[in-house]
């Protein structure tokens, strides 16, 4: 098997990294029907964290950044 380049990952046309304000990240788990606390659960972080990126005292990063976009694309489904 082949190393994978970062020439061939730009070839995916992979979505570039989205910041999410603290309205869009309450409109995701809202829509999704979660609790801060099983948000939380889905993307690997502490309640306390989604409670602060709602209310605008931290911001997601790195994989949660990913997740919270794959999230708002595809569904919860797309986790599971």
């Amino acid at each position: 098997m082949k190393k994978t380049t970062l020439r061939q990952i730009e070839e995916l046309c992979l979505p570039p990294r989205r910041e999410f304000a603290p309205a869009e990240i309450k409109r995701i788990r809202t829509a999704n029907n979660l609790s801060q606390a099983v948000f939380a659960r889905y993307l690997c972080v502490g309640a306390s964290t989604v409670q602060q990126w709602e209310q605008g005292h931290k911001k997601p990063a790195g994989a949660a950044s990913r997740l919270l976009d794959v999230i708002d694309r595809k569904g919860l489904q797309a986790l599971t």
